[in-house]
């Protein structure tokens, strides 16, 4: 089945089956819910409207860069070109900003979700332009970010630079060698989103290699679950894993807890 195709039945699939807040019965998720799925002008940040007058700014940005793509999935398709056997991609800042940057709404979720968890770090696999990266520094004592390209992370530099977000530790190199390095210099994990390589034994790697960090409170969110049949196939390996409790599914993202206490459930919820 094509990439489309799939997708396509995919939200037909998650529209018919994802529940509102009314039909949860877990307390755990219920309260949760009120406030993380909730993205009123109430639960927003005052720094929400000027991080997205930024992305604005980046979706105007002509300059063209090159980048070296580590993995598949990226939404910012451009005529790559076979170099010293590495796949390159030369687009336009504006055309990343407006195809593969995260959408404003699942930024602020994500927001939410460490506001409400009480996370103080958060550790980002897939910096892309930093605006994500710029919605979790609202919350996070510190946010560690990786992304594989030079290229690509010195804009995101920039954006920081000019957002005045300095509580970001970035790195630049490939997950496929060092993630499990980094994993044993943070030692623990509180928070793990990841965005990077959208192939199913790559979405697997890093979740597996980032568990023997995980403590009850610990948090991994998996994006682009329902990219293609790949990256479902490894949300479904990894929801199924005996360390995970509770889990759910937004449709674009999927959410895995770790808390003993709670039951083994999952859930598809509408947001």
């Amino acid at each position: 089945m094509g990439t489309q195709s799939f997708r396509a039945i995919a939200y037909l699939q998650y529209l018919a089956n994802a529940k509102s807040i009314q039909y949860i019965h877990s307390p755990f998720l219920f309260e949760l819910m009120k406030y993380v799925f909730d993205d009123s002008d109430k639960n927003h940040h005052p720094s929400f409207s000027e991080i997205e007058s930024y992305r604005k700014k980046l979706m105007k940005n002509e300059i063209r860069i090159q980048f070296e793509d580590f993995g598949a999935g990226s939404d910012a398709d451009a005529s790559p070109a076979v170099r010293q056997g590495k796949r390159i991609k030369d687009i336009s800042i504006g055309d990343i900003a407006s195809k593969a940057v995260k959408q404003g709404k699942y930024s602020r979720f994500l927001y939410r979700l460490v506001h409400y968890l009480k996370c103080t770090e958060a550790i980002e696999l897939g910096t892309s332009l930093g605006i994500t990266t710029s919605y979790l520094t609202l919350t996070c004592n510190q946010v560690r970010t990786v992304e594989s390209d030079k290229n690509v992370l010195k804009v995101a530099e920039e954006t920081w630079k000019d957002l005045s977000k300095r509580n970001i530790k970035s790195y630049s190199f490939d997950l496929n060698e060092k993630w499990s390095l980094l994993c044993k210099e943070i030692d623990t994990i509180d928070f793990l989103f990841i965005d990077a390589n959208h192939r199913k034994e790559a979405m697997i790697r890093y979740t597996l290699q980032a568990l023997p960090y995980i403590h009850q409170k610990s948090v991994i969110v998996l994006d682009d679950i329902h990219w293609n049949e790949e990256t479902f196939e490894a949300w479904k390996i990894l929801k199924a894993r005996k360390e995970v409790s509770l889990s759910f599914d937004i449709f674009q993202m999927g959410v895995l807890f770790f808390d003993s206490n709670l039951s083994k459930q999952d859930f598809t919820l509408r947001y």
